[in-house]
Formats: structure tokens, C-alpha cells, sequence
């Protein structure tokens, strides 16, 4: 069966499944990764820059894409656009994939760590390994992963697929490359000058990668997978990361802000990644910082989101006033706050309002 028909036999669903687990490694440079590098140069002639209409993507392919289309609807009703584009060149095979959801958030925490399954159940494919993966964070705000996986047909054709996906807000992006093992060094350069070549839409980032600064009437979402939660912010918020020991295990806080500057309020989601459930003393212990930096606990309620309870702190220090918000999860915990003068406008009640009816954990 050919190579072609052999990867697309399960469609979005399937192959996705691949390219949704943590992916593709060293084998290219890396400062070639996640999208970034230079197109193709002189001398890979009969190569094309393919960028399908609203898909904020391009890459180039040696030819012209065939596109396919579908829509598909999504478990909350949102509609799904799949816009597919391969090329068969010799015995290599490039394809991407372009998912785009229209009403709702793309690339879920639970498609980052969807396993091989679906590919492994494929009767197509025998003695599947994954030969190197790794996800990361790139410092454009896309969330990257990428495998390297070998296999073999049924008919005996040992071959190799790189794969790379790229998750946005609106938007999953899977670009793949497979070829016969035994060619593999000889293919390597225009496997590189392919992935070199994606280009992305920093619009539709899934990771806070602003500046921070303030924009009560420059509204976006931030929806990063590695913090597992949504947000409406009134800016582009500034991502920062730092680490904790707990039981002997280095833990990662991941913080999201905009604002910040002296009297201007601050908006801003820390997620701390227990990987289990937060031990008893996690909430006291962040309330405690609050008093420690000199705050005066003014107001205390329980809150619920999703089914998580939580608690409402008030906290009054200098003329400023911070709300702020704790939820514990399976996996770690949520502080939510605004930090604000007492003397803000209706305009800040209204965006601290907005920012805290957005926040949903994923």
C-alpha cells in the first residue's frame, strides 16, 4: 500500500492522534524549531510557498499542495474547519494540517497528551517505536511538540515520520514528513528546508507572549497549555516561570500578567503545577504570603469553578485593594488576582469584572 494512502487512512483523527503526542527532536538544528529559520534557498528549485486562505499558515512543499476540506463539530458545538494539503515527492511524502475552530479554543491540554494509541490500532502499521519526542513552550507563545516515530507496512516498507504541531488559540497545525528509512540521511535536507519554513500567525498564539502593558480596549485570550486554564486579559500578557521543591521534586510555578506598573492595576494568573493534588497547607501558605507582604485580610468567601471549590480573598494595603481567587485542582493550584488603586474607575471594576468571569480551568 503506498506511503500516502497509509498516512491518511485515519484522517484528521488519526494521524493527528501522532502528531498530539510530544514530538520530533534533534535531528534538526535548534534554531530551526518551532516554526522559525529561513524559507527554502536558491538552489531547491520547483519548491512553493503553499498558504491555504485563513489559515494564518505557509510553508513551503516541492509543489503545489493538493487541499483537501472539512468540517467536522466539535463536542461543545463549535464548528471545525480542517484544511489538509500533501505533496509526493519521489518517495517523500509532506503533508500539514491545518484544524481551525470557529466558537470555541483549540488544542486542549488532553490533545497535548493524547498517547499513540489510534496510530498503534492502525492494522496498517507493525512494530511502531517512537524514537524521540519532546514538547516545549515556543518564545513566540505557540505551544510545539514533536516526534520522530519508525515503522513498518504491511507490506514490509520500513519507513520514518518527523512530525511537528504547532497549537494555537484557534488553531492546531500538523506538518509532516515521511520517507523510507533507508533514504533518511539522503532526504534530511529537504525534510529541514520544509520545516524551516512554516511561518505562523502570532495572533493566534496560545501562550502569553506580550509585553504586559495595559489595554483596557485591547482585549485577548490567553489560553496556554502548559498553565492548563483561559483568560480574557486587557493586554498581552507577559509570561514568567519560576520553580519550587516540594516532597523533593522541583515544582513549576507559571505566572501571566498584564499591568503591574506602579499605580496601574495588575491582572494576573499564576498556575502552580503540583502534578497532583496540592497538599493541604498549599492555601494557607499563599494566604500567608499576602499578610507577610503586609496586606490586611478584609473580606474572605468560598467560590466554585468547574466544579472546583476555592476561596475569595479582599486585601487592603496603601490605598490599593487585591481580590484574588484560589481554586485547587488534581494537579495543582490556580491564583487569580487584580491588584488595583482604590481611586480606579468604573472603567477597572468593570475589567476586573470581565477578567474573572473568563478564567475556566482545562
Amino acid at each position: 500500500m503506498p506511503l500516502r494512502l497509509l498516512l491518511r487512512r485515519g484522517g484528521w483523527s488519526g494521524l493527528a492522534a501522532i502528531g498530539l503526542v510530544p514530538l520530533l527532536l534533534a535531528c534538526f538544528p535548534q534554531q530551526n524549531r518551532g516554526g522559525g529559520g529561513v524559507t527554502p534557498a536558491a538552489g531547491t528549485s520547483g519548491w512553493r510557498t503553499n498558504a491555504p486562505a485563513g489559515t494564518g499558515f505557509s510553508v513551503s512543499m516541492p509543489g503545489q499542495a493538493q487541499l483537501e476540506y472539512e468540517t467536522e463539530t466539535e463536542i461543545d458545538g463549535a464548528r471545525a474547519t480542517v484544511v489538509e494539503g500533501t505533496v509526493v515527492s519521489g518517495q517523500m511524502f509532506f503533508e500539514f494540517a491545518v484544524r481551525t475552530v470557529d466558537g470555541g479554543l483549540a488544542g486542549g491540554v488532553e490533545d497535548l497528551r493524547e498517547p499513540n494509541q489510534n496510530i498503534s490500532e492502525n492494522r496498517s502499521f507493525n512494530d511502531l517505536r517512537v524514537r524521540e519526542e519532546r514538547s516545549y513552550r515556543h518564545e513566540s507563545g505557540y505551544r510545539v511538540l514533536e516526534t520522530i516515530f519508525d515503522s513498518k507496512t504491511d507490506g514490509g516498507l520500513a519507513f520514518t515520520a518527523y512530525i511537528r504541531v504547532y497549537v494555537g488559540r484557534t488553531r492546531v497545525i500538523r506538518t509532516t514528513v515521511a520517507l523510507p528509512t533507508a533514504q533518511e540521511t539522503i532526504y534530511s535536507t529537504q525534510a529541514r528546508y520544509f520545516f524551516d519554513s512554516v511561518r505562523l500567525d502570532p495572533a493566534d498564539s496560545a501562550s502569553p507572549a506580550g509585553n504586559g502593558a495595559i489595554d483596557l480596549d485591547g482585549w485577548s485570550w490567553a489560553y496556554p497549555p502548559e498553565g492548563s486554564f483561559a483568560a480574557y486579559y486587557p493586554g498581552q500578557p507577559r509570561y514568567t516561570s519560576s520553580t519550587f521543591m516540594h516532597d523533593d521534586d522541583e515544582r513549576t510555578i507559571h505566572r501571566y500578567v498584564v499591568g503591574g506598573n506602579g499605580a496601574e492595576p495588575s491582572f494576573v494568573v499564576r498556575a502552580i503545577d503540583y502534578g497532583e493534588r496540592p497538599p493541604e497547607e498549599a492555601l494557607e501558605t499563599a494566604r500567608g504570603f499576602w499578610i507577610r507582604e503586609g496586606w490586611t485580610l478584609s473580606g474572605e468567601r468560598p467560590v466554585e469553578r468547574r466544579g472546583f471549590g476555592g476561596v475569595e480573598l479582599v486585601l487592603r494595603k496603601d490605598g490599593r485593594t487585591t481580590r484574588v481567587r484560589y481554586y485547587a485542582t488534581n494537579a495543582g493550584l490556580y491564583e487569580i488576582y487584580v491588584e488595583r488603586p482604590d481611586t480606579t474607575t468604573d472603567a477597572v471594576d468593570q475589567a476586573e469584572r470581565r477578567f474573572f468571569a473568563s478564567f475556566r480551568m482545562l
